[in-house]
């Protein structure tokens, strides 16, 4: 068994030693040309395989992505001019909304200068009636107080005259009489 373990320690150190050998080569600018070799072969296979599975789908997915970005910079772009379209009509109808609203303050402030004017002058007009009604009550209740206060001093005239002279008149000379003194007494206050 120690021999064996010679054995293993001595390959180990020759793989050891051959691979500081190598190392040292390559840093003095020794190249294996087999290595070079393989190298641009596995390197251009490598380029062959990402080209082929790897470049191919990411550049598509970049492609997709940069499509993508400039979809939704036009839609934003869209967007924000329809927000402008909106805001514009949205002041325009508040614009009209305050005009119509304006303008309704306005009928209705001329209406209620109308209506009360249109009050007052029914108000003056049935004053001016009652004032009326009343003077011609009044005027009423004077021509009739006249009358008989005509009536009271043509009787009592009468019935002096009578006991002046000592007889009576008739119904009819009686009334003309009436007349004729009411109508002298009403002229004498006009």
């Amino acid at each position: 068994m120690i021999g064996q373990m010679s054995f293993l320690t001595s390959s180990a150190s020759v793989c050891f030693s051959d691979g500081f050998l190598a190392a040292a080569e390559k840093e003095q600018g020794f190249a294996d040309p087999d290595l070079v070799l393989w190298s641009f072969l596995i390197f251009g296979l490598l380029l062959f395989l990402l080209r082929q599975f790897a470049w191919g789908p990411i550049c598509e997915a970049l492609d997709k992505r940069e499509a993508g970005i400039k979809h939704d910079l036009e839609q934003a772009k869209l967007s924000a001019e329809k927000a402008r379209e909106a805001q514009a009509t949205y002041e325009a109808k508040l614009a009209a909304a305050a005009q119509e609203a304006n303008q309704i303050v306005a009928a209705a402030r001329e209406e209620a200068a109308n209506t009360k004017s249109k009050i007052l002058a029914d108000a003056h007009q049935e004053a001016e009636s009652v004032r009326q009604r009343g003077l011609a009550d009044v005027e009423a209740a004077r021509r009739a107080v006249v009358n008989e206060l005509a009536q009271a001093s043509v009787d009592h005239a009468v019935g002096l005259a009578g006991k002046l002279i000592n007889r009576s008149l008739d119904k009819n000379a009686h009334s003309d009489l009436i007349s004729q003194s009411v109508n002298t007494f009403a002229q004498s206050r006009s």
